[in-house]
């Protein structure tokens, strides 16, 4: 797992999504973000590669998994997906943020918006802009909103 706040100074070049269909009307809510996909990828100019994917964490024996969402250090190889049927789907950069970036990062906020007593959505912010990612429902489909 990374540490998020590793991640402020770092200058952010491209936003990778694997495509993904709206969000059926009967999950919307006030929570649901424009944009839904499995997992997202940061590149950074620097060559790192992280992965941020929605996930389950165990709190407790006598609790239910709460939503959470894990940010990890991931290589190229991942950003590709094999559907049921055998077609494979390449991650594909997120239009939304080709206007401002590369970009530095100069804050990450982690929030839980949610209420599942763990982090569920992190923002990372720059200079006029912000991309939020949260784990949304139904469980691990991953919300993103591009802010300017």
């Amino acid at each position: 797992m990374v540490d998020s706040n590793s991640l402020i100074g770092k200058a952010l070049e491209r936003v990778w999504v694997f495509p993904a269909a709206p969000v059926h009307p009967a999950w919307v809510d006030e929570f649901t973000t424009p944009i839904n996909t499995r997992e997202a990828f940061l590149e950074f100019s620097d060559g790192d590669l992280i992965s941020l994917s929605p996930c389950e964490v165990n709190l407790s024996d006598d609790r239910y998994p709460s939503l959470g969402l894990a940010i990890e250090v991931t290589t190229s190889a991942l950003m590709k997906m094999t559907h049921s049927g055998g077609q494979v789907v390449g991650a594909v950069q997120l239009e939304e943020a080709d206007g401002f970036l590369p970009a530095p990062i100069t804050s990450v906020e982690a929030s839980d918006p949610l209420g599942e007593d763990t982090t569920t959505q992190y923002a990372f912010v720059g200079s006029g802009w912000r991309i939020i990612f949260r784990h949304i429902l139904p469980p691990m489909t991953l919300g993103i909103c591009v802010e300017r």
